[in-house]
């Protein structure tokens, strides 16, 4: 067992996860005082029946004192809960240090975008990143193939640079005509 405090960013939002299922689910955003993270806490309303009420009741800044335990699959459950107050010893709450950081949600909040928790990457600096390894290594075959083909080439940054041009365009558009590429 273990204690945490933590402070509501926001009214928890409760919500049924189907028509067909009988329980609810409460989404539970927070900044954990003691390490000063924000997180986001999925909690159902027959596993959580010790905090349910108390959550459904608070309103964003108030600060709780969370007792919870690790359950067999070794994730937290939250099994008792008290008002408590801000401490002077406090951790101060963690932001994202990236400059190019979106809304992206709180870990265990599906669906929920609020300000981004974690430093990972967004699918737009995933797919830019992508591109400077491609063009990386088209940079470095082009200098390759003038090692190669070195006797009948004038080397010069130009001809490097449009070779690794070429081999990117047929990595990413498949269209580029490469005269070696030809059947005779």
């Amino acid at each position: 067992m273990s204690n945490t405090r933590i402070e509501l960013l926001k009214k928890v939002d409760v919500s049924k996860p189907a028509a067909d299922k009988n329980y609810q689910q409460m989404i539970v955003t927070h900044t954990d005082l003691v390490n000063g993270k924000t997180d986001g806490k999925k909690l159902f309303d027959f596993t959580a029946k010790a905090v349910w009420g108390t959550l459904l009741a608070a309103n964003p800044g108030d600060v709780f004192e969370v007792e919870r335990k690790k359950n067999e699959k070794g994730y937290w459950e939250w099994i008792g809960i008290s008002a408590s107050t801000k401490a002077a010893t406090d951790a101060a709450p963690q932001t994202a240090t990236s400059p190019t950081t979106s809304a992206a949600r709180p870990a265990n909040a599906v669906g929920k975008a609020t300000e981004r928790v974690g430093s990972w990457e967004t699918p737009e600096e995933r797919a830019l990143k992508q591109v400077y390894i491609v063009r990386q290594s088209s940079i470095a075959n082009a200098i390759a193939l003038l090692a190669v083909e070195g006797p009948g080439i004038t080397p010069d940054v130009e001809w490097v640079i449009a070779t690794a041009k070429t081999f990117e365009n047929y990595v990413f558009d498949g269209v580029a005509t490469l005269t070696n590429d030809q059947p005779e």
